[in-house]
């Protein structure tokens, strides 16, 4: 019968097969299982690895809750290895202790706590630990942006681990080496070391350093694209494709379940890849596609991040008022933790971050404030500025607004509608009948160059989806119903498909959408409609229905248009985040709704 303490190293060895072979649940198990009987074992050595292993899965699992789980157990195999007196296995845990401190966005203790473990990591026995600390150390100054110091801890991270023959902890030096490599700017050293890292993925088997190779290579391509930026158009369109394709093969490499953060991190690198080639809808609907998967693991650094970069193809889309909204969210992220930091040192690091954020806080002052605005806007932007005023310090000032000649301001807003329109909607925006393209530019410049006339902008966007409703598809529905007439049953509902109304409202066309979803009328238009198409209409009414702004407030598109022509938008309570919620549900969201109207046929 085994002993305690063998029942414990065979729970262990278990839980480090399924932590090799990245089944974090599986491992966790294993290393629960093993904890439980580790207090039968009187071996404060052993104890201590039970919680650390532990810990360790839970790390890999992520979410908040997981870290704090993780924090927890790393702090007792902290405590149990100094008290052992093992030096190794208090430094192992200083390390993994000081990253899940790092990712709950406290960097100032995890910066204490590597700075402690490696002065305490010296002689020939601990080169394997200290070189981990390093490579953490490096992670910890690149997420403050701190590039020499990251760039160095890399360095003798990556050279440390040359002579160790450890191919998986070399595979992930040469990649942190290699994007240090990368971002001053020397591509073949990069290109070298991610080639090795890919190689050692493939070698071991390992799902996730084969993703980080891929997002890596990409990355190479966009630095070489951005050096081509003039030149032949063959090398840019190679060059582009290249990352392309290698963004997703990163994303179908990694696993939705367990790989959260670095899903996020190609996610927001594939965005602003996109971005930086003017494809602003592709970039918004990469973004959206992980938005809440990043609110639920609330990294402390990613997640602002991902929160600034939407705001940044928000503006880009004209949806400033969306674009202040993910900034004020990034910029409380950002506060919490910088508030947090005790060590001045590394408060100071922070700078980078704050600077980002005073600078794109700016840039939306400027294009709000080109007008006298209402006090709800002054307000929301005082309030910005004095969050991120308080982390910098009283010399941080808002830039004042540039003054504008007002008529080649006008000017120049329809021009830079026109091509925000041909960004977002491609070769539709062209498709969509002229009096459309003219409501949908002049909808911009008044919600950007006229003050509290937001519901005409609401107004002329109800316009131009109620013309191209009526004229792609009311007029192929009645002819359907015309033809069909004998077959339908005789429900007064019905009749709206059949009757001579030659321009009927907003309103009453969402109806007549909402009316196809009906079994009876279903069965009807399904004799001469594809479902395909019959399902298009669905998402169609919805936003003529309602939407929901990033706030969480319906937005009505019937009842605004319908105000707005009665003379009542007086009485209407609109801001900017409301309208922006009709243009996205519009233009950006999927199912794109213009595009899907400009797609829309009947068949059959």
């Amino acid at each position: 019968m085994a002993t305690a303490a063998e029942e414990v190293e065979a729970h262990l060895a278990r839980g480090k097969e399924a932590y090799l072979r990245q089944d974090w649940m599986a491992a966790l198990a294993c290393d629960e299982q093993a904890l439980a009987l580790a207090s039968a074992v009187e071996d404060l050595r052993t104890q201590s690895r039970c919680h650390r292993f532990v810990g360790l899965s839970l790390y890999r699992a992520g979410g908040a809750a997981a870290l704090a789980r993780s924090e927890d157990h790393f702090r007792r195999a902290h405590d149990l290895a100094q008290r052992a007196d093992d030096t190794e296995l208090w430094l192992a845990v200083s390390n993994h202790l000081g990253a899940t401190l790092r990712d709950l966005g406290r960097h100032d203790e995890a910066y204490d706590l590597f700075r402690e473990a490696l002065r305490v990591a010296v002689g020939p026995a601990l080169i394997g630990v200290r070189a981990r600390l390093l490579g953490n150390l490096g992670a910890l100054f690149d997420e403050l942006d701190q590039r020499a110091s990251a760039d160095d801890c890399y360095a003798r991270y990556e050279e440390l681990l040359e002579n160790l023959g450890d191919p998986r902890r070399l595979a992930n030096a040469r990649a942190l080496a290699g994007r240090a490599a990368l971002l001053r700017g020397d591509l073949d050293g990069a290109a070298w070391r991610f080639d090795e890292e890919m190689r050692a993925g493939e070698l071991l088997g390992d799902r996730r350093r084969r993703c980080s190779a891929q997002k890596h290579r990409a990355e190479l391509a966009i630095a070489r694209l951005a050096r081509v930026v003039g030149g032949d158009p063959r090398d840019s369109e190679r060059l582009s494709k290249e990352a392309e394709e290698a963004l997703a093969a990163a994303w179908a490499a990694s696993d939705p379940n367990d790989d959260r953060k670095v899903r996020l991190r190609i996610a927001l690198k594939r965005a602003e890849f996109l971005r930086g080639r003017g494809r602003i809808a592709d970039a918004h609907a990469a973004l959206g596609e992980v938005g809440p998967m990043a609110e639920a693991l609330d990294h402390p650094v990613v997640t602002p991040k991902l929160d600034q970069l939407r705001a940044r193809v928000c503006a880009d889309a004209g949806l400033h008022g969306e674009a202040l909204w993910y900034l004020e969210r990034a910029t409380r992220r950002r506060v919490e933790v910088i508030a947090g930091l005790r060590n001045d040192r590394v408060r100071a690091m922070t700078g980078a971050w704050v600077e980002e954020l005073r600078a794109m806080a700016n840039e939306l002052r400027a294009e709000a404030f080109l007008l006298p605005r209402g006090a709800a806007e002054r307000e929301a932007f005082d309030a910005l500025f004095a969050r991120i005023t308080g982390v910098l310090g009283p010399d941080v000032t808002p830039a004042a607004p540039v003054a504008v000649n007002p008529w080649e301001w006008h000017d120049r807003l329809r021009k830079q509608s026109q091509l925000r329109w041909e960004q977002i909607l491609g070769d539709g925006f062209g498709r969509l009948n002229s009096d459309s393209r003219d409501d949908l530019v002049r909808a911009d410049v008044t919600y950007h160059g006229a003050v509290d006339d937001l519901g005409r902008s609401a107004h002329l966007l109800a316009i131009a989806l109620e013309r191209e409703l009526r004229e792609r598809v009311l007029a192929p529905l009645r002819a359907v119903a015309r033809d069909n007439a004998g077959s339908f049953l005789p429900k007064a509902e019905f009749k709206m498909f059949l009757e001579q109304e030659k321009t009927p409202s907003l309103g009453t066309m969402v109806t007549m959408l909402e009316q196809t979803h009906d079994p009876r009328v279903r069965a009807s238009f399904e004799a001469a409609i594809d479902r395909s198409a019959l399902d298009g209409l669905a998402s169609i009414a919805g936003v003529g229905r309602q939407v929901i702004s990033v706030a969480g407030a319906p937005v009505h598109l019937v009842d605004i248009r319908n105000a707005v022509a009665d003379g009542r938008s007086t009485g209407l309570s609109l801001d900017r985040v409301s309208v922006d919620a009709l243009k996205r549900a519009l233009t950006l969201d999927a199912p794109v709704a213009l595009k899907s109207l400009l797609e829309w046929r009947v068949s059959g």
